[in-house]
């Protein structure tokens, strides 16, 4: 099951949730995709199992005949994206609070109190957002399978890297960060401060402008235009409006 939106002749990105999460995490992200990128969104039934979800993001970008593309992914799904980027067709990458090296994420919570646990606040975690991730069939426990790319094999990846972590992160401390950055000879990081694990939760009118200026200039390659005069951009944590829907 996937979710796909904007036109199929521009250029692809792929955008793959953790565990305990959905492909809802992405609903502020694909309105902002659609109008410049082929937004594809899969609902991976077991994002723990590294290896098996790798494979099958690449069957199905097979199947959509896409080979160049870029790649958001939280939690486990930024291991995947990191699996994806060392097996070739990444142009560009952004990573949230990512299961990397040997770092795993601790497995003795429920799907539920892992989520809540995931931001600083319980106002911050809407309770529609936690049912609607719940809704998605995933496996009870969080025991990740498979390892993502060694710091080797990243150190080769000749590709624009985009670090964005939640600097209370309480599953995947901030360091990890830090040495990703070392290892992406293309990064940037961003922490963002008083935020969780789920920061695209906790700050969704921080990190989507973020990540589609970064996308616009290091994937798309398309300059940014504005009037001249300052610039103003809105800090804030609480969801837009209006969202994606599916």
């Amino acid at each position: 099951m996937f979710v796909e939106a904007g036109d199929p002749a521009n250029p692809a990105i792929v955008f793959l949730h953790g565990w305990p999460t959905s492909s809802h995490l992405w609903r502020t992200f694909v309105p902002m995709a659609a109008p410049w990128m082929r937004a594809i969104v899969p609902e991976l039934p077991d994002p723990c199992d590294l290896e098996g979800s790798a494979a099958s993001v690449r069957d199905l970008l097979e199947r959509l005949g896409v080979e160049r593309y870029a790649v958001v992914g939280h939690a486990e799904g930024a291991a995947i994206a990191q699996m994806l980027a060392v097996r070739g067709g990444v142009e560009a990458m952004v990573l949230f609070d990512a299961v990397a090296f040997d770092a795993r994420p601790p497995s003795e919570l429920d799907a539920e109190a892992t989520l809540r646990a995931g931001v600083r606040g319980p106002e911050r975690l809407a309770a529609d957002a936690i049912a609607a991730h719940l809704m998605a069939a995933r496996p009870r426990e969080r025991i990740v399978r498979g390892s993502p790319p060694a710091a080797a094999e990243l150190e080769r990846l000749e590709i624009p890297a985009l670090i964005v972590w939640g600097e209370d992160d309480a599953f995947l401390p901030a360091e990890l960060a830090e040495r990703l950055g070392d290892a992406l000879p293309m990064s940037t990081i961003a922490l963002l401060p008083g935020c969780g694990h789920l920061v695209t939760e906790e700050a969704p009118e921080t990190v989507v402008p973020l990540v589609f200026q970064y996308l616009r200039s290091r994937y798309l390659h398309t300059p940014h235009a504005h009037e001249e005069g300052p610039v103003t951009v809105q800090i804030g944590r609480h969801p837009p409006e209006e969202s994606f829907r599916w």
